[in-house]
């Protein structure tokens, strides 16, 4: 698979626009300020009990009621399965329509996808997150095919852009300096975001992290089922 998926990338890089689209592609991602080295995690609100003002002692008789800072303190990691696939479940539909939106403004195609199977979802938690489910980004997902680096940075632009997607991590491994053994050759653009509208607040999947898949037609084409079924297999034995 390896070597099928880096001929390819070898092929579409002989091509001076695909070379100057990978370019522009990098430098759109490196000025999106992502630390990868820190995986997102998925995260709820914290209990109205945990969040009540704390009385300290002041002196004797004195007290101060001091309320944690919102932003620093009233998320917690969401551990639980049960509901991040509820979470998932009310955000499907309204991710799915956001995602048609993009394709449709950067000449791509949506590649529907259902949730993440459980028992995957499970194997992933036991083998690479240690049996924290807040790690697991990727329950609700979607990906777009396009035909050319330049759709795709179109693509990604309009994410970038949108004031209701909240962009919370970019792997581009379309980067001429990424090391494609990692994937077994195989490329592509993930993003994981958030979407935050009236209606995924109101459903409480307004924190729920997403994950979103900008491939390319050549490597969607040249993917196989028994070649995912071996990707798979690398990525548990590595822990990813």
């Amino acid at each position: 698979d390896q070597e099928n998926y880096d001929h390819l990338w070898q092929s579409l890089c002989k091509l001076p626009d695909t070379r100057s689209e990978v370019r522009q592609l990098s430098e759109m991602v490196h000025g999106f300020t992502s630390d990868l080295s820190t995986k997102p995690r998925q995260l709820l609100p914290r209990s109205p009990e945990a969040t009540r003002p704390k009385i300290l002692s002041l002196w004797r008789s004195r007290f101060l009621y001091q309320t944690m800072s919102e932003a620093e303190n009233s998320l917690v990691p969401n551990r639980s399965l049960s509901k991040l696939y509820i979470q998932a479940t009310f955000l499907h539909h309204v991710f799915q329509e956001k995602v048609n939106h993009v394709a449709l403004a950067s000449s791509g195609q949506t590649r529907k996808c259902n949730l993440k199977r459980e028992s995957r979802a499970i194997e992933k938690v036991v083998r690479s997150y240690s049996n924290d489910p807040s790690f697991l980004v990727d329950i609700c997902r979607q990906a777009i095919v396009f035909e050319s680096v330049r759709d795709l940075c179109t693509g990604l632009r309009l994410l970038l852009q949108d004031e209701q997607v909240e962009v919370l991590r970019i792997k581009n491994r379309l980067d001429p300096d990424y090391d494609s053994r990692l994937s077994l050759g195989y490329r592509d653009c993930c993003v994981n975001l958030r979407i935050r509208t009236e209606l995924t607040r109101r459903y409480s999947c307004d924190l729920h992290i997403a994950e979103l898949q900008l491939l390319l037609q050549d490597f969607a084409k040249a993917k196989t089922e028994m070649g995912h079924r071996r990707y798979v297999h690398h990525r548990n034995l590595v822990a990813e």
